[in-house]
């Protein structure tokens, strides 16, 4: 069994090797690079109040709270009733409900979930969300949605 992956110190920075051989380093200014090459976003920590919102759909805003490696998570707002419309993606998805509740469908069922609630949404998979009430939800996709960062 290969391990997951190897942890190297180095002095000023700390390398980790995926056993596909894909390596991140994080440097002593906590930039992150990825296959040596600088992120955009390229530090460790993100405080939400110092990040800007962007529109994004009926009754919503996102923020993207940090990317790096393969892995992104993005923090969604919705105001009563705002709607993630139905859509795909090539990326896994797994969404964690920190606010609210929603009617939420994926590959056509809908259940109910709420605060502390989460759902795993995989690759390729028709899924949408109604906000039931002021609610917020985290969304962690890998790979990276390179189309929310334009």
């Amino acid at each position: 069994m290969l391990p997951l992956f190897e942890l190297f110190v180095k002095g000023e920075y700390i390398l980790l090797k995926n056993a596909q051989g894909e390596r991140v380093r994080v440097d002593s200014a906590g930039d992150l690079w990825y296959n040596e090459e600088k992120t955009e976003e390229s530090r460790m920590f993100a405080e939400n109040k110092n990040i800007d919102s962007t529109p994004c759909g009926e009754g919503t805003t996102r923020k993207i709270l940090g990317t790096g490696g393969s892995l992104m998570m993005v923090e969604v707002t919705f105001e009563k009733g705002g709607v993630g419309t139905p859509h795909t993606h090539p990326h896994e998805q797994v969404s964690y409900v920190a606010k609210g509740c929603f009617d939420f469908t994926l590959e056509g069922e809908t259940r109910r979930i709420c605060a502390g609630d989460s759902v795993y949404i995989p690759s390729g998979a028709l899924h949408g969300t109604v906000a039931l009430e002021p609610s917020v939800i985290v969304d962690v996709f890998t790979p990276i949605r390179e189309d929310c960062l334009k």
